[in-house]
């Protein structure tokens, strides 16, 4: 499982390199990000966070991986995922 290392990569280049099949954790004080990259379909990550799970389709596309890496980002900073404080 990889942990998630700011200071190397941008989140971009570190989701898009997951192997399928693979995980990768962020981590907000005691709070855990799980995303984990689909065994069988090509852009297909499926996240689970506290409070919140889903599944993130058209990751092999730039539009869907900004999204999905906006998000994160909010969820870093903010304690939110979809808007509401969690």
């Amino acid at each position: 499982m990889k942990q998630l290392d700011l200071f190397s990569f941008a989140l971009e280049d570190q989701i898009a390199d997951l192997e399928q099949g693979e995980e990768m954790e962020f981590f907000r004080g005691k709070e855990r990000l799980l995303i984990r990259k689909h065994e069988k379909y090509q852009g297909v990550c499926h996240y689970q966070g506290p409070g919140f799970q889903g599944t993130a389709f058209h990751l092999n596309e730039w539009e869907g991986l900004d999204l999905f890496v906006a998000k994160i980002n909010k969820w870093l900073e903010e304690s939110s995922w979809n808007g509401a404080q969690g």
